[in-house]
């Protein structure tokens, strides 16, 4: 994985034909330079045709308002014109850092890409096969859960590509996309650092979805007790009366609590930007995150964290029942929700 604290001022190429993977490069970008003020440019986002030369313009523009800008161009390849001037523009002395996303990989460059890639830093992403000893997309999703702070073994990370490929996707479905939300969902009801089982795994995959902590947080954010508190049941059948368990639960809904939260400043933009924005697809993003941001106000979401910090305190220091202090957060939570 690049190290994108090294970018400095100037441009780099995010390319290939897996616009997962090219949208999760400029998030990490994105969370890498957060001292940077975001600038985006879509040329192909209005009527008009916008040139290198109209870029030019608005990257002078920016600069006026502010140092250290990061300036996204979403497809790049759709300016018109000449490119040697932006090139000229690289050569003046600038603290902004333009990272130019294209789709398609290298070898399909128009002659302006093809250009600029000889001057600037390439990051490549295309589909990765699942096929081959070992399937690419096995590895990556190794990396994906070590990224995490998890560790899966390549067989059952193959094991888990292929169920998804024979159960679960569906001929629209990113394949990548999805494993990255199952790798993602894997680590939060692990809830600490540690080794995949082959338990976990079919535990975490199974059809039986009650057992899992984001039933549980379906039904806190439904303000629903009874619900809950039957889905907690069995989830604490399952796994027991495990500190670790109830680190899965609180681990889970920290993050739906953070996603929330940072879903609420930009809810004002289209379902389509702000999954990106929040590196979800747009359309779980509309049908399960969006609902929920009128449900928990900023003072509920401050409680909830502090809360959080402090069950994490109580169950490392050996509280008499973590399952009942874990519930007890829960039915409070699950009464403050308005529906």
């Amino acid at each position: 994985m690049p190290d994108w604290n090294k970018l400095k001022a100037g441009a780099v190429l995010i390319c290939g034909d897996e616009p997962f993977l090219r949208h999760k490069a400029l998030r990490e970008i994105r969370v890498a330079q957060s001292e940077r003020t975001v600038v985006l440019v879509e040329p192909d986002a209005t009527k008009k045709a916008k040139t290198w030369n109209n870029l030019i313009t608005d990257l002078e523009s920016a600069d006026m308002m502010g140092s250290g800008l990061l300036v996204e161009v979403i497809g790049a390849a759709k300016l018109k014109g000449e490119v040697e001037g932006f090139i000229m523009w690289l050569g003046d002395p600038t603290d902004a850092l333009v990272v130019l996303e294209v789709t398609g990989p290298r070898l399909k460059f128009a002659k302006a890409i093809k250009t600029l890639s000889k001057m600037v830093p390439v990051f490549e992403y295309n589909v990765l096969k699942e096929y081959g000893k070992p399937p690419p997309v096995a590895v990556w999703l190794v990396e994906e859960a070590r990224s995490l702070g998890i560790t899966l073994a390549l067989p059952l990370a193959e094991a888990l590509v292929k169920r998804y490929r024979k159960d679960v996707l569906s001929e629209k479905d990113n394949p990548l996309e999805v494993l990255s939300q199952e790798i993602a969902n894997i680590a939060a009801f692990m809830g600490w650092k540690g080794k995949v089982t082959k338990e976990i795994l079919m535990l975490c995959i199974s059809p039986q979805v009650v057992a899992k902590p984001f039933t549980i947080i379906d039904a806190v954010f439904e303000g629903h007790v009874p619900r809950m508190l039957q889905r907690s049941g069995v989830f604490f059948q399952t796994i027991g009366d495990d500190p670790r368990a109830c680190n899965s639960l609180c681990a889970t809904l920290e993050r739906e609590a953070e996603k929330i939260l940072g879903a609420q400043a930009i809810r004002h933009l289209t379902d389509d930007r702000v999954g990106k924005l929040l590196g979800m697809h747009p359309y779980i993003y509309s049908i399960s995150l969006k609902p929920r941001l009128s449900t928990l106000t900023d003072v509920d979401i401050v409680w909830l964290m502090s809360a959080l910090c402090e069950l994490e305190v109580s169950i490392r220091s050996s509280v008499a029942s973590p399952r009942a202090a874990t519930e007890a957060l829960l039915i409070e939570l699950t009464q403050r929700v308005r529906t």
